[in-house]
């Protein structure tokens, strides 16, 4: 029933000859802007001047798109967010567009109801006219010439990879396994994409390129390090993506590779079906930080190790001393992110006698 009724909203979507916006802003001078920026023959704007007026508006009008200034007089921006969140139709967009500058807790909140987020400044009607454009699915042609010529001015300035060298990883399957295959790209001024593959030292003569199992986030600007099938370890470094093995685990092989805050190198190793959470140290050397249980993984706050699952109702945490202690979940585990900023730890999981999932926040070094 409810995949019947999410196709008969698209079918109805995309039958309408003319998209209809609100803009839900307090001020007169930015929603007349937005205005003119945004109507077009194929789009209509209304304007609320409040948060009373856009819910009445909302609650009798058929929106295809929701502009929404999360500072407004009458109401608090979480409370706006969510009524609107409630009483729009599944598949009507909300674009919050404010000078508010959002800290990552209300970044989470917010990307869970909302499908962008704008901030007011420089430049920012015509990011916004490009939003619109994508979520109304918009045919490009179909804008006026000087709408269009505005879109394209804006990604002219964006175009920050010209002239640039580019690390592209290409995942494939061989052998019943995925590996990655690296390539070096170069975008010119003309828009024209060089490509050529990493020299191989691993006895390809193909000259494929560096297969690896998996690469780390980035270690620093022009940096990463990868792991291959064996037990080596591998530096990709500077402008022409140099690449040098730089460390072996003798006698395991690596499953994964990570980083931390502190520019640490960390890799999961496996023997005998037995992972183990193994840390770099001088001399090509590895300590042993924790055994790992069926598919544990680790994440890093500062010194310390958060140890978790999917699924899992628990997480170990490994202070800077070695000592372990856990952390019980009222439900199962679904993911961790880290928001060091606020030194805030945001835990979801998933509720054990519903489908619902849920958040919790802990102090991201010791939690109680």
């Amino acid at each position: 029933e409810k995949i019947n009724e999410l196709f008969n909203d698209i079918i109805s979507f995309s039958n309408k000859q003319v998209k209809r916006v609100l803009v839900v802003e307090d001020n007169e001078l930015e929603s007349s802007q937005i205005a003119k920026m945004l109507e077009t023959d194929i789009t209509k704007i209304d304007i609320a001047t409040s948060a009373k007026k856009a819910l009445k508006q909302i609650g009798k009008e058929d929106y295809d798109c929701i502009i929404l200034d999360y500072s407004l007089p009458d109401m608090a921006g979480n409370e706006m967010v969510n009524k609107v969140a409630e009483i729009k139709p599944r598949l009507t967009p909300i674009i919050i567009y404010s000078a508010k500058d959002f800290n990552k807790v209300e970044l989470n909140v917010l990307n869970r109801t909302s499908n962008a987020i704008l901030a007011k400044g420089v430049d920012s009607l015509e990011q916004l006219l490009e939003e619109v454009v994508l979520h109304l699915h918009i045919n490009y042609n179909d804008l006026p010439n000087d709408k269009r010529r505005l879109i394209e001015n804006r990604r002219m300035k964006e175009d920050i990879l010209t002239g640039k060298n580019i690390l592209v990883r290409d995942e494939s399957e061989q052998a019943g396994y995925n590996s990655y295959l690296f390539h070096l790209v170069k975008l010119d001024n003309s828009s024209k994409i060089t490509s050529e593959a990493l020299s191989s030292t691993q006895g390809k003569p193909n000259g494929t390129g560096y297969r690896f199992k998996t690469i780390a986030d980035p270690a620093r600007d022009k940096s990463w390090y990868a792991i291959d099938y064996s037990s080596s370890v591998w530096l990709i470094e500077g402008d022409n993506f140099d690449t040098r093995k730089v460390a072996t685990v003798e006698g395991k092989e690596l499953a994964d590779i990570y980083i931390n805050a502190k520019q640490q190198l960390f890799v999961i190793a496996s023997k005998n079906d037995q992972n183990e959470l193994l840390r770099s140290t001088a001399n090509n050397s590895w300590e042993k930080i924790a055994n790992l249980r069926g598919n544990e993984k680790p994440a890093f706050s500062g010194d310390y190790i958060w140890i978790w699952a999917n699924g899992d109702s628990s997480v170990r945490i490994i202070e800077p001393g070695g000592k372990e202690q856990q952390l019980k979940m009222p439900g199962k585990m679904e993911g961790i992110d880290f928001l060091e900023k606020e030194n805030l730890v945001l835990v979801n999981y998933r509720a054990k006698r519903s489908s619902d999932i849920h958040y919790q926040f802990y102090e991201a070094n010791l939690p109680t």
